[in-house]
């Protein structure tokens, strides 16, 4: 099943972004870089589930509330994008010019892997936010061996 010539087109200058030129990245590999640094350095305050009951009254700030939403929503941009580029890469594995494939499989592959590293990170830092203390504490229980590195690396 042949695709639409547009999705041919936008595949092939997502992939032409991320490998622009030898020492410099395109408009969108650009801004995949700077959402991610973004991401690092503005993270959102923690939820604290027991205040946020529904019977007791809510105590954390409405700037707080942007901030994190506003974090959460970059990090879904930032997720979609990854989805484009392992879409845009699934893609390139299926083309019949085995050739051109063989020639950047390795950098491709390795894009994607970095990029899959990199947006499993964000999702870690965003699940750690929205657990409560007494969530995260049962999570290091339920998981022993999880429990026992947290412990090695706190003494």
């Amino acid at each position: 099943m042949l695709q639409p010539a547009s999705r041919v087109w936008t595949t092939q200058v997502l992939i032409c972004h991320l490998f622009y030129l030898p020492y410099e990245h395109g408009p969108r590999a650009t801004a995949m870089l700077q959402s991610v640094a973004w991401l690092l350095e503005h993270l959102p305050p923690p939820i604290n589930v027991e205040l946020h009951s529904p019977l007791s009254p809510a105590s954390s700030s409405d700037d707080d509330d942007d901030a994190r939403y506003e974090w959460y929503d970059r990090a879904s941009r930032f997720g979609r994008s990854y989805r484009d580029v392992a879409m845009a890469v699934d893609k390139l594995v299926n083309i019949p010019n085995r050739e051109l494939l063989y020639d950047v499989y390795a950098y491709i592959t390795d894009m994607r892997s970095t990029l899959a590293l990199v947006n499993s990170y964000i999702k870690w830092l965003g699940t750690l936010r929205s657990f409560s203390r007494s969530k995260f504490y049962m999570l290091l229980i339920t998981y022993c061996w999880l429990r026992d590195v947290v412990l090695i690396t706190l003494l």
